[in-house]
C-alpha cells in the first residue's frame, strides 16, 4: 500500500515537474530546478492532493527504479523537460495581472514597486486566486496588488507568458497598481500619501473591486482557472495510467 502511494506521488510530482508546473503557480528556475519546500506548500495547499514531507522524496529515490526525476541539495527537477511551457515574450497580455506579496514589505511596495530577488522572478497570475495560493507560500499575511500591464509596460516592465495564466516580469512600477489592498492600520498614512499625489492618481479599496468583480478569496464564483479544473484532471489521468 505504501508502495502505491509512492508511485501514485511520484507520478503526479513528474506531471507538474514536466509538463504543467503553471498550473500550480510554480515556475521553474533556468535550469528547470524548482524549491522542494515549494512542492511541499503545494501539496499542502490542495486538499485533493496527497500530503508529503522531505522524506517523501527520499521514499521515492529508494523505492522508483530508475526515477525521472533529479534531486540535487534543495531542489528537484524532471530529467526531461521537453514538455514543459516556453516563456513566451510577444504574446497578448491580460489587462489586469494580480500579486500578492508579503504583509510587511506593503509599504515598501507601495512606494518603490516589486522587483525580483537574486536569481528570482516577479510572478504574476491572470486570476486572482492562484496568485492569493502563491502568496499564501511566502507568508500567510499577504496584501493583493493588482497591475495594470498596459501602465506597466510604460513605465519598464518586460512580461512573459510561461503556461496558461501565469506571466513573469523583472519589475513592476509603482505606477503600475490599480488598488493594493490597504490595512486598516496602514489606511490613514495610505491616505496622507495619497493626498500628496498628483491630481489623476488614485487607490481603490481593495473591497470595492473584490465585490465589483466577486472574486474574493474565499468566493464561489466560476472563474476560468476553476472551470478547467474537469479538463486538468482529465489530462493527468491521461498521464498517470
Amino acid at each position: 500500500m505504501k508502495n502505491l502511494k509512492i508511485k501514485k506521488i511520484y507520478k503526479l510530482l513528474l506531471y507538474i515537474l514536466s509538463h504543467k508546473p503553471d498550473e500550480f503557480g510554480i515556475v521553474p528556475d533556468d535550469n528547470g530546478f524548482v524549491k522542494i519546500k515549494e512542492l511541499i506548500q503545494v501539496f499542502s495547499q490542495d486538499k485533493n492532493l496527497p500530503s508529503i514531507r522531505l522524506q517523501t522524496f527520499n521514499e521515492i529515490v529508494l523505492n522508483i527504479e530508475n526515477p525521472q526525476i533529479e534531486i540535487k541539495q534543495n531542489l528537484i527537477r524532471a530529467k526531461n523537460r521537453e514538455a514543459l511551457p516556453d516563456f513566451l515574450k510577444d504574446c497578448p497580455l491580460p489587462k489586469l495581472l494580480y500579486i500578492c506579496v508579503r504583509n510587511r514589505a506593503f509599504n515598501y511596495v507601495l512606494e518603490r514597486g516589486i522587483s525580483a530577488a537574486d536569481n528570482s522572478r516577479v510572478i504574476l497570475s491572470a486570476d486572482i486566486d492562484q496568485a492569493a495560493q502563491i502568496g499564501k507560500r511566502r507568508d500567510n499575511k499577504q496584501e493583493l496588488f493588482i497591475i495594470n500591464t498596459k501602465s506597466a509596460i510604460q513605465n519598464g516592465a518586460t512580461f512573459y507568458k510561461f503556461g496558461d495564466l501565469i506571466y513573469i516580469a523583472d519589475f513592476i512600477s509603482p505606477k503600475a497598481f490599480v488598488n493594493p489592498t490597504i490595512p486598516k492600520e496602514k489606511k490613514q498614512a495610505v491616505e496622507n500619501t495619497d493626498r500628496q499625489k498628483s491630481p489623476g492618481s488614485f487607490i481603490l479599496s481593495f473591497e470595492k473591486h473584490a465585490e465589483k468583480n466577486r472574486n474574493l478569496f474565499g468566493s464561489k464564483k466560476d472563474i476560468s482557472w476553476k472551470r478547467d479544473k474537469k479538463r486538468l484532471r482529465r489530462e493527468k489521468k491521461k498521464f498517470f495510467f
